[in-house]
């Protein structure tokens, strides 16, 4: 079980996702790495393992899902792209979206990160179903 992680976070130390990892701070908040109310994902260096489940919400404060996985480009070791569950119940019934991971900014402040998207662009988006997943981020983000 440790193989696979030790994996994860090796390849997203390439990508300067994260800098480091322990046991110690697997259960540390996304949101203390920084002491900025709103920064750029990209700046920031956190746990993958952090980022999956955490609340999505646009500028006007929507909820608008959460991260559902981080996926990697496994010939660059860079994060490919982000994936966004929106809608839908237990799991059922949810639209995924793939967004590059610079579309994303962190707010510490209130421990979400922020898109500038509508609810009604998602609903009108093309997402993409759990059992095809896209090979990169959609070009219509």
């Amino acid at each position: 079980m440790k193989k696979p992680k030790l994996i994860l976070v090796s390849t997203l130390l390439a990508s300067g996702l994260v800098s480091s990892y322990s046991e110690e701070n697997n259960n540390t908040s996304i949101f203390r790495a920084t002491n900025h109310n709103e920064q750029k994902i990209s700046n920031l260096a956190l746990p993958a393992s952090h980022l999956i489940g955490e609340k999505v919400v646009n500028y006007k404060g929507e909820n608008l899902g959460k991260v559902k996985e981080i996926m990697i480009n496994p010939n660059t070791g860079k994060v490919a792209y982000v994936v966004v569950s929106y809608g839908g119940f237990l799991g059922m019934g949810d639209k995924l979206f793939a967004f590059p991971i610079k579309a994303f900014k962190v707010d510490t402040a209130n421990a979400q990160f922020k898109i500038k998207k509508t609810k009604e662009e998602l609903e009108k988006a093309p997402g993409f179903d759990k059992n095809n997943w896209p090979e990169t981020s959609s070009d219509y983000w």
